[in-house]
Parts: C-alpha cells; structure tokens; sequence
C-alpha cells in the first residue's frame, strides 16, 4: 500500500473509534433517546461523522501534512517505511490517544449533565482523583468494555503504522488533494461557516445534536469559544438601565445608582438574630420530590411532610449543571458566564464572596459541614474564602450506622452529614449559620439493602437513585425529629433545595431539565404557603439576606424572591446561557441565538427580542464589574 492508503486506514480506524463511543454513549444514555425514530437515531450517527473527521484532521493537521509533503527521498517518494514516516505516523497515534482519553471521560461525565465537555475540561482535571474514584466504583464494567474496545483499534493502528508501503505515482498532485480534502473535512462544508457546535442543533432536537457531537469536537471548540466570546453588546449605560428596567427594578436601594447596577441593600430590614441552616441536596430534582413533581414515586415522604408545613417555591431552578455552579450562586450571587472563572478557580480574586463575612458582621458563628472529604473540588478553600469560621468533611465524621459497603458512597453519607451538623449545632449557644452538603444521591448509588431498596438496585440507574434518594430523605427525618428537641430550633429557618438536577433520566425539555425543590422552613416564624415566583439560585443570597433580616449593602444578580418583580432565571448550559421566564425560555450562545420557546400559557406572542436584550444586558454588566473587581460593594 502508499502511504495515502495507510493513511486512509488510520483514519478509519480512528473514526470507528469515535463511532464505537457514540453508540456506547447511546446505549447507556439510552432513557434519553427514548421515542426517537430509529431512522433519526441513525441520521444522527451519520451526522456525527462530520464532526467525527472535522476535529480528528484539525488535531492531524500538522503530522499528516508532514507525512505526505512532496519532498525528494521521503516516503511519498521510495515508499519506505523509515524514521520520517514512522515518527509523524507515532506522532498521530499520540494524538489518536489523547483523543480516546477524552471520549472515554466525556462518555461518564455526559451522564451528569446530559452535554459533552466543553472549556470545563481543566477544571474537571484538577478534580481527577475523585471523579477516577466515582468511575472505578460505578462504571468498571462499562469502562473496562470501552477500554477493551478502543484497545484493540489501538493495536490495528499500530499494525497498520508498520506495514510495508510503495511509492506514490503522482506526488504533488496526491499531496494537493488531500490537503483540499482536508480543508473541506475540517471545515465541514464548501461555504459559508465552518462546522461549529450549534450545527449539530439545526434540526431542532437536543438529544440528537448531542448524539451527533462528541467530547473532542466539543471541548475544542468551547475552549476556543471562550477566549474569543464578546461581552458588550451595547453601551454600558444602556446594559445598565436594561438590568434595572427589565429586572422590574432591582429592590432595595442602589448603592451607587447606574454604575452598579447590582450592588444594592434593603434598610428596610431588621436583623433578627434567628439562626439559618441551609440544605444543598445532591441531585434532588423536582421531578422525583412528590410535593414539588406530583409524579407519585413515593420515595420522600419526609420532604414532603416538611413541605407541607413551610414555604414550597414550586417554580426555582438551579443555576448550572455542576455543584459548584450552585455554591457560586448562593455565596456570591454571581453567574457562572464564559469567559469568565468560577469559583475555586480564579473567580475569588474579584472579592466577591459575601454570605459567610455578612453574617459574621452581625455575630453569627458560621459553620459548614460537606459529606465528602474536605479538599474534594476546593471547597475547603472556597469555604474559608466565603467567610465560614468553621470546615468539616468525611474525615472528621464517625460512622453511625452499619453499612453494606462503608466505602460505596464517594461522596459521603447523608445521614452522617446531618447529624454531624445537628451535633455542632447544638454545641453553642447564639445565632449561627449553618451550611450542609449532602452527597449520596451522587452516582454511583451505593446499595443500602432491603430497608432502603425500594426498587431493584443498580449503581447507575433511575432504580438506583431512587433508593439512595428514599434513604437520604430517611436521613433528613432523622435529622428534624433529632433537631425539633432542641431549643434552638424554635429560631431557626431552614432554606432546602438541590445543587443541580439528577443530569441523565430527565424526560422534559431545557426548562425541566433545571427545576429543582425549594423550601423554606420555619414552623414558628413562618407561615406555610406557596410561592409562585420564577426564580433561580441566583436569587438565594439576597433572599437569605431578607430573612436575616440584614440590611448591609450586596451584590447580586438576582433579587429576593419575596420581593422580585421580573421573574427570571439565568442558567448555564456549559457556555450557552438560557433566560426563563414565565413567557417562555430563551437559550443564547452569546454570538447567535440558539433557541427561543414559549410556554404554553403564553402561546406565541413573546417578544423573545426584549428577553435577549436582557440575557445580554445581565452578561455585559456582570462581566464589566467582575474584570474591574467592582463587584462587592466596598469596590
């Protein structure tokens, strides 16, 4: 064979490797794809070959140009295989490694947020040993099938890299032609716009645009995405009046009115002293908590007697797909925004978390309890950063119960957590804010046995994490029954919700897809009801602030949902940024829109102009503030 039909090979190889992990990801994400017709499932696989060969020859690029280059005594002349070949043909299966290292990560982290990598990855990496150690316990098997099978197309690559080749007739024109097959493979089409992620979307269906795609392509062009994204699209002075306009003027008072359109303060509030612990449940999505679905699963009945007896907010929605989107939403306020770092990883250095030092200034002891371990993605760090005094993680909690497996929860016991946080609680007198992060609903779902087993058990399944979540809202019983004997617990407002959705067996569309609990409980401070405000995590600083009852200037982009007037709710969808509104959601790549639909209720009079105006108004004010480090309110 030339080196053009070993070339040929290696790239089929390559795509059959890629191919191999989208039917994998097919497969075990199949609940996704439920109701499709098959022959849109394979348009989908089609599809996918143009991203398929568009990032493999724009990561071959230099090697396979190097390869066939028409220059005398090199191997498109003599057709030997000697250390020119072999060394750029070794560079691309250096290549070709890194990219399966990516498929086969991409292939377990698509089922937390049902999306590819994007410019997260490094982020990601820095949190190798734990998410290593939640795929050694929950995906052995279909990790070690994917192994299986990509090593064994290594091996043909290898094979194929030393077979023996002849000469190529025609050089120069051989060279010519595939080079121009490999612009138009890169770019993906003859004109126009190169092939980008949003073409992968064209036909109007979520899922079949994330089948079509894979983590390579994805994280490729995220990452450059980011570093070239805009964030003004309009006069600062516009950006600013649109935040204050179409957010229904934010409430409170402006501290430096126009400028900081976010910075604010409510003097009409009198702090009161009460405590406030805050529940961020791993993965609660409404969909499975009866008081806030519907749906009947009948695994939370605890959640659900407390729901009747407090504040229920029917429509909130998480701020991300990723825990850390959360915790940068409740302690700072600020959005998760290309471009832009988040908490843990640059986001700090602007002086934006305020929660833990505000409570402070008004004498709260603070405390924060995490079932996993301490230093697990920095929130030890964060933590301290936020202003909360005292930190505790897995390592400093005993077990209290006697499990099959004490090993089997990566990310911590919810029982365990709970009742370490009651027990620190109870040891101090005076108001103190508490802040716990359960973890067991993490996948993969730890067996619990028969008492908790309330449908078969597997480590990945809906089945699964239903049975971790009726034993983590056990825990949470467990909890208040301990914490009602207290005589603290008369002044204590307890704020649930969840850090994110459950990512894989959601069945709605974008807006589903982030709907989580929310409840404030209180039953000697407050009234039970039910509060139909849209909302967000965004909105949980200045509501806690509220019923604090502090009346310190802060900054945030949302606003108390007792006080809002303009019900939105921003989101991140790894770089695409979605609106919600009670008209209909918006998604926005901040380049292009990408999806603009109603809601029933609103049918299709919906100026989704105005609502773009608005997603862009709150990136451009945001962004403008953070790089000036204008974001707290003493800045």
């Amino acid at each position: 064979m030339t080196i053009l039909t070993k070339f040929a090979l290696i790239l089929t190889l390559t795509l059959a490797a890629f191919t191999l992990c989208r039917g994998l990801l097919y497969f075990k994400y199949r609940p996704l794809f439920a109701g499709k017709e098959a022959s849109a499932v394979g348009r989908a696989f089609l599809r996918g070959l143009r991203f398929d060969l568009s990032i493999i020859l724009t990561l071959w690029a230099l090697p396979m140009t190097l390869l066939v280059v028409p220059i005398p005594d090199l191997p498109m002349f003599d057709g030997e295989v000697g250390p020119w070949s072999v060394g750029w043909l070794v560079a691309m299966l250096i290549v070709f490694a890194a990219m399966l290292l990516l498929l086969v990560s991409d292939l377990f982290y698509f089922g937390d947020v049902q999306r590819h990598l994007g410019s997260e990855l490094t982020l990601l990496w820095e949190d190798r040993a734990e998410i290593l150690g939640m795929i050694r316990g929950g995906y052995a098997g279909p990790l070690g099938l994917a192994l299986l099978g990509l090593l064994g197309l290594a091996a043909a690559w290898v094979w194929v890299t030393l077979l023996p080749m002849q000469p190529v007739r025609h050089p120069f024109l051989d060279f010519m032609g595939v080079e121009m097959l490999a612009f138009l493979a890169v770019r993906g089409t003859w004109k126009g716009k190169s092939l980008n992620i949003i073409d992968a979307f064209d036909q109007g269906d979520t899922d079949l645009g994330n089948l079509a795609l894979n983590g390579v392509f994805t994280t490729y062009h995220a990452t450059r995405a980011s570093r070239r994204l805009r964030h003004r699209f309009m006069p600062d002075e516009e950006a600013n009046r649109i935040v204050r306009e179409e957010l229904g003027g934010l409430t409170g008072v402006p501290v430096a009115p126009g400028e900081r359109p976010f910075t604010r303060a409510y003097p009409d509030n009198r702090a009161n002293g009460c405590n406030l612990v805050f529940l961020l449940l791993e993965s609660w999505s409404s969909k499975y908590v009866d008081a806030f679905g519907g749906r009947g699963f009948g695994v939370t009945p605890n959640f659900d007697r407390l729901a009747a007896q407090g504040l229920r907010f029917p429509h909130f929605h998480a701020a991300g797909q990723r825990s850390i989107y959360a915790i940068q939403a409740l302690l700072s306020g600020v959005p998760v925004l290309p471009g832009l770092p988040q908490l843990g990883a640059g986001l700090e250095a602007s002086n934006v978390l305020q929660l833990g030092h505000a409570a402070m200034n008004h004498g709260y002891r603070t405390l924060f309890v995490k079932s996993s371990k301490r230093r697990s993605f920095r929130v030890d760090a964060i933590a301290r950063s936020a202003g909360f005094q005292e930190y505790y993680g897995a390592e400093d909690m005993p077990l209290l119960l006697d499990y099959r497996d004490p090993q089997a929860a990566h990310f911590g016991w919810d029982y365990e957590t709970l009742m370490f946080l009651k027990k620190k609680l109870d040891e101090r007198p005076g108001p103190t804010l508490g802040f716990a992060f359960t973890g067991t609903t993490h996948i993969p779902y730890p067996d619990l046995g028969p008492r908790h087993q309330v449908h078969p058990h597997a480590v990945d399944s809906e089945a699964g994490f239903l049975n971790t979540l009726h034993y983590a809202d056990w825990a949470l019983g467990e909890f208040f029954k301990a914490a009602e004997r207290e005589p603290w617990f008369d002044r204590t407002i307890f704020v649930l919700t969840a850090d994110t959705t459950l990512g894989l067996f959601q069945d709605g569309g974008f807006r589903e897809r982030y709907e989580i609990p929310l409840l404030i409980y209180a039953p000697k401070l407050l009234e039970p009801g039910v509060v139909s405000t849209i909302g967000s995590q965004l909105d949980l600083l200045p509501t806690l602030y509220d019923l604090l009852g502090f009346a310190d200037p802060f900054s945030a982009v949302g606003d108390s949902l007792f006080r809002k007037r303009r019900e939105a709710a921003l989101c991140d969808q790894g770089g695409i940024l979605g609106l919600i509104t009670r008209e209909g959601y918006l998604r926005h790549s901040l380049q292009n829109r990408l999806e603009a639909v109603p809601s029933a209720a609103a049918g299709e009079d919906v100026d989704f102009h105005r609502m773009e105006r608005l997603l862009l108004a709150l990136d451009q004010v945001t962004h403008r503030q953070l790089k000036a480090n204008r974001w707290a309110p003493e800045h």
